[in-house]
């Protein structure tokens, strides 16, 4: 799982890719999947390991950015496995929590090369391709909008990232919260490792390209 900046980013760096015409459906399409987090719709439903399980024709531009949302975390996902010697991590353990970290810089990163205003205003396709609740996703999506309307990508605290955000992470989560935080903020003092954060986002371009294109 990536974090919503870097998969619009990458939703807009590939779009040409995808012959997009609708760019609200496209960029609607892309942070979709994440909003399963919030209806409770099943992970392989959502994420579908086979692109030809997504609910709409090919040719639909919101198909087209979920499918951009799927190619990501699959390539990203090789990229990390390949930085950290492990395929497989269980939520809340030690490389889960490096991890999200990881990405939650990222996500910063990424949200420094959006054109914020051009993107939120893009998000208002709201469709329940799985006839799931509407108003927890129009709650995801405001979350998002809210996020590149306000913010400037960086974050204090994990609640505010618009995915937790929308999921009502509590106070039981405490520890877990502030460790990820902790581990932020040392990466941002920390040059070298962000020179590798910055890098993960072109090696997974890379290998999309490699691979996919």
């Amino acid at each position: 799982m990536a974090l919503e900046a870097t998969h619009l980013r990458f939703a807009l760096d590939v779009r040409d890719d995808y012959h997009v015409v609708d760019f609200s459906r496209y960029l609607s399409g892309t942070i979709y999947p994440d909003s399963r987090y919030v209806t409770g719709v099943e992970w392989s439903l959502t994420h579908p390991r086979d692109f030809d399980r997504i609910p709409f024709p090919k040719e639909d531009d919101f198909r087209k950015g979920w499918e951009t949302h799927l190619i990501y975390d699959l390539v990203q996902g090789a990229v990390f496995a390949r930085m950290t010697g492990t395929e497989h991590v269980t939520q809340g353990d030690e490389e889960w929590r490096q991890r999200i970290a990881f990405k939650i810089i990222q996500n910063e990163i990424d949200f420094g090369f959006l054109d914020t205003i051009e993107v939120f205003s893009k998000l208002n396709v709201v469709l329940t391709p799985f006839n799931e609740s509407i108003g927890p996703i129009r709650r995801y999506f405001d979350c998002v909008v809210d996020f590149l309307r306000e913010g400037t990508g960086g974050v204090t605290r994990i609640e505010d990232i618009p995915i937790f955000k929308a999921s009502g992470l509590s106070e039981k989560h405490r520890e877990l919260l502030d460790d990820v935080c902790g581990r932020c903020e040392c990466f941002r003092n920390d040059p070298i490792m962000m020179e590798k954060i910055s890098g993960i986002y072109d090696e997974t371009m890379r290998m999309y390209r490699e691979q996919h294109r």
